[in-house]
């Protein structure tokens, strides 16, 4: 008898730990995607190539580590990339993923979080074009 009154209660807790066990899982993804992508991009020749690559990254990064993202949004910002020789230059590459919740059916829960994260890479001084 007393099972089935603290039931509900032990289950909504094994949902909110699901769910919390799924957004550390996702913000470690979507951080390494950025990390990894900025820097492939920081050492392409190439703002066009640095683009393709740090998108082609971030995507494989996601892909690999099994986040699914609702929403996802990469914006790769090398204007940088254009500054002569010997100047300092960063790249920055920020990944936004939605991620989605609505499958645990929990009452009370958000259907949805959105997690972001950006990294920049300092892109070699002595680079060749």
């Amino acid at each position: 008898m007393e099972f089935v009154i603290v039931a509900p209660a032990i289950m909504l807790v094994i949902g909110f730990v699901v769910v919390a066990g799924r957004i550390v899982e996702a913000r470690e993804a979507i951080s390494n995607s950025a990390q990894d992508s900025s820097r492939i991009a920081s050492i392409s020749r190439t703002p066009g190539a640095a683009q393709s690559n740090a998108l082609s990254e971030a995507y494989a990064d996601l892909r690999s580590s099994d986040v699914s993202c609702q929403k996802l949004n990469i914006s790769v910002d090398t204007s940088d990339c254009a500054t002569p020789v010997g100047t300092p230059a960063t790249v920055r590459v920020t990944v936004t993923c939605g991620l989605s919740f609505t499958y645990l059916g929990i009452p009370g829960l958000p259907g949805s979080h959105t997690e972001a994260f950006s990294f920049v890479s300092v892109i070699d001084r002595y680079r060749e074009h």
